[in-house]
């Protein structure tokens, strides 16, 4: 079992994805009900997930991602990840990482990389 909190929110649950689509909230493709004047999902999950994707503000797994990691604007921090870690504009921290690491804006702190790292700006630096 894992546990993933939603801006302070704890849910407990095997879910195995999580995804922001047209501002509404997804876990597991079944629809999570927030407050509608929420703009802002900080994600924080203990334990390991499939993939995470959407628009949202700061992401922290601790654990692994089988998947990949598509933020659209925040920090990402987590252990190995089996896909790929791009985020619009923060900094990335992490284990292994499968493929490709990117940010558009922000530092990247990584382990090992099968494929390309890339910053608009920031730094590179490997663990």
């Amino acid at each position: 079992m894992n546990t993933i909190s939603i801006n302070g929110q704890a849910i407990r649950d095997n879910f195995g994805s999580i995804s922001l689509k047209n501002g509404k909230l997804y876990i597991d493709n079944n629809l999570h009900e927030v407050d509608e004047n929420t703009k802002v999902f900080n994600i924080v999950v203990e334990g390991n997930v499939d993939a995470i994707s959407g628009g949202f503000s700061d992401i922290t797994v601790n654990g692994n991602v089988t998947g990949d990691i598509d933020n659209g604007s925040g920090d990402v921090e987590c252990e190995n990840v089996g896909g790929s870690v791009s985020t619009g504009s923060g900094d990335v921290n992490c284990r292994d990482v499968k493929t490709n690491v990117k940010t558009g804006s922000g530092s990247v702190k990584c382990g090992k990389v099968g494929g390309s790292v890339k910053t608009g700006s920031g730094k590179i630096v490997h663990k």
